[in-house]
């Protein structure tokens, strides 16, 4: 397993929300989660639409980037977070 730049969090991930050594990859989310997304690629499908859909806003998608203008982010999935936002919005709210 690869090392994560977890020193670089953008300062906004609230640290109560989302738990740093939680996070995962976009294939490793896929991998781990097959029930929650069907594929790497339908993960990715949401992913695009993060700011409109609110996967950002809460904290279950993080993007770190080496500088901040750079266009393309590297993005990190925080399992519970994802979760919590699929109950919601696919009407399984517990």
């Amino acid at each position: 397993m690869h090392s994560r730049p977890l020193d670089r969090l953008p300062e906004a991930v609230n640290a109560e929300l989302v738990d740093p050594t939680e996070l995962l990859s976009v294939a490793e989310f896929a991998r781990k989660f097959p029930n929650i997304v069907a594929s790497e690629a339908a993960l990715r499908w949401l992913l695009r639409a993060r700011e409109k859909n609110g996967l950002l806003a809460i904290g279950a998608v993080i993007e770190l980037r080496a500088h901040p203008d750079q266009h393309r982010a590297r993005l990190l999935v925080s399992p519970r977070q994802f979760i919590s936002w699929a109950r919601r919005r696919f009407g399984r709210e517990q």
